[in-house]
């Protein structure tokens, strides 16, 4: 983040755009969504920079061998698609983690 204004803007954004549930930080300048329920904590990160997605949360600066760009990331909206993207993945998850469960 370049200054706090910046921090405040992107939080700001950051909790309209998310659904009830689905926490954040940051880390390395890249956002680490979190979603938490009895299985524990699930982690997917959003490399804004490169329009990147990667389960956990990395301590990297930049996308690791099993991160991936989900479609759509070119021209406008390609924020929101994005961040789309990590909420469905880490539905997706969750429910891979019950599925588990349940077999």
């Amino acid at each position: 983040m370049a200054s706090a204004n910046t921090a405040s803007t992107w939080d700001e954004w950051l909790r309209k755009q998310l659904p009830p549930g689905v926490g954040y930080s940051w880390a390395n300048d890249n956002l680490v969504l979190e979603l938490e329920d009895e299985f524990g904590l699930l982690m997917v990160t959003l490399y804004w920079r490169a329009r990147y997605l990667e389960m956990g949360a990395s301590g990297g600066s930049g996308p690791g061998r099993r991160a991936w760009m989900p479609p759509g990331m070119v021209g406008r909206g390609w924020r929101e698609r994005l961040l789309q993207a990590a909420v469905d993945r880490l539905r997706e998850a969750k429910a891979e983690l019950e599925e588990g469960l349940d077999a």
